[in-house]
């Protein structure tokens, strides 16, 4: 989720990294990393399914700093099973809700 709200050159030099795969739904392709951004920065959160361990979800949800820029994330990690549709949305209104709040006393305010 950072790296969603990141600059150009940032996203560039990370994606020259190597990318470890730790499950079978690791994304280790930075095209295909690359390609999640867009929809991360629309939505304001990004979710990992699995990703890192099989049996766990995780939401995050940046925090930024004055000059607007990513600093941080806060997240929320649950097992595969306890991030379903219907709580999902209830989820990210109260990680977007706490990391405003942590945004704000960093001297960041939305436009």
């Amino acid at each position: 989720v950072i790296l969603a709200f990141s600059g150009e050159q940032i996203v560039e030099e990370a994606l020259q990294g190597t990318f470890h795969r730790y499950t079978k739904n690791t994304i280790t392709d930075p095209e295909a990393i690359k390609a999640l951004l867009p929809d991360i920065r629309k939505h304001g959160y990004a979710i990992s399914r699995g990703e890192r361990h099989i049996e766990s979800s995780i939401m995050a949800v940046p925090i930024f700093n004055y000059e607007n820029r990513p600093v941080a994330a806060i997240a929320i990690i649950t097992n595969a099973e306890g991030l379903q549709e219907k709580t999902e949305s209830d989820l990210v209104n109260s990680l977007k809700e706490t990391a405003d709040q942590i945004s704000r006393k960093l001297l960041y305010f939305k436009d």
